[in-house]
């Protein structure tokens, strides 16, 4: 436990130096959210509209012959399809695209702060949808060679009817294999990025924010793994683990930070309940040495040491401490 605190509080000062990726995280994860539960809100609803408005009164005026003409019928639930189809093709854009973004920035904050389980939450997340991709292109694949294979078999043949059973259930198990692939893959990522928001709790365990990030990937695993067994009841629990970890990570970087910046220096504020826990770092020189846990205190530079952390510089003239990332005086 004390390795994770300490990996943890060593990648805070990192993390505060890329302030605005985190920011833009927090914002695609609460849009993510919100058009996961307009596109489930709007599929719920269309299919209720649609029994009580629309198919039972048709259904109803068909069994008592009213329609004269079945042409009528034909093109009631043509115009009733083709409206709910648009709807639920705009919804699922909008929530598609909100995805990616959502991903894309999932990547970036890996990348820069070069944190091992956002990277894994990312990759998770792109295998599943590569493997998702394969799956919906082979099916029609797999479907069409199976027909036109099944229109030359003799069924008068018990043998040949055994072989055409073997080949379907061969096809449903390979759709099946691959829709629990892209659903253990989901699994993982989330996993991933929930180990992320407990090592940021415990790290900053008095910091509320921090606390309610790993409330929220919490509430993200948990709804993933639920999802699997009640979709529905999954997809809410996933959004509001999005939603709760995406303002809290916006509440901890941004309007609440730790630092501001003056003049080209980064200066530590002391905030109540949102102060960004820093290393303690030993230097050579223990009279350059500085806790920095939240203080104001600084040293001098230009004496081969980082005035924040107390780190020794490989080169006085770096612009940016090679440890904490913070930009020299």
């Amino acid at each position: 436990m004390l390795i994770i605190i300490s990996m943890s509080t060593n990648n805070n000062a990192v993390y505060q130096h890329h302030q605005e990726i985190f920011f833009r995280l927090g914002k695609s994860m609460k849009n993510y959210a919100i058009a996961s539960l307009i596109s489930m809100g709007v599929g719920f609803i269309g299919a209720i509209v649609m029994q009580i408005v629309f198919l039972t009164p048709i259904m109803t005026a068909a069994n008592s012959g009213i329609f004269d003409d079945p042409y009528s019928l034909i093109l009631g639930y043509v115009g009733i399809l083709i409206f709910y189809l648009v709807i639920t093709l705009a919804t699922g854009i909008y929530q598609f695209v909100t995805y990616i973004l959502y991903l894309i920035q999932l990547k970036k904050v890996g990348e820069y702060t070069n944190e091992i389980d956002l990277q894994k939450a990312y990759k998770m997340e792109l295998w599943s949808i590569i493997v998702s991709i394969i799956m919906v292109i082979s099916i029609p694949i797999m479907l069409l060679v199976f027909f036109s294979g099944g229109l030359m078999i003799d069924f008068s043949s018990e043998a040949a009817v055994s072989s055409f059973l073997i080949i379907l259930f061969g096809i449903v198990f390979v759709i099946m294999l691959f829709a629990i692939t892209s659903t253990i893959l989901q699994v993982l990522s989330v996993l991933a990025f929930d180990r992320w928001g407990q090592r940021i709790k415990m790290a900053n365990n008095d910091n509320q924010y921090c606390r309610i990030i790993a409330e929220g990937t919490n509430f993200m695993k948990l709804g993933k793994i639920i999802s699997i067994f009640i979709s529905n009841i999954g997809i809410i629990l996933f959004s509001i683990g999005l939603i709760k970890a995406g303002n809290n990570i916006i509440a901890y970087f941004q309007g609440n930070g730790n630092s501001t910046s003056t003049q080209g220096s980064t200066v530590a504020q002391s905030s109540s309940g949102s102060t960004l826990q820093q290393p303690h770092i030993s230097s050579p020189n223990p009279d350059q040495n500085s806790s920095y846990m939240g203080s104001t205190t600084m040293k001098p530079q230009g004496e081969g040491f980082c005035p924040f952390c107390g780190s020794t510089l490989e080169d006085k003239n770096m612009v940016f401490c090679g440890n904490c990332g913070r930009k020299m005086l």
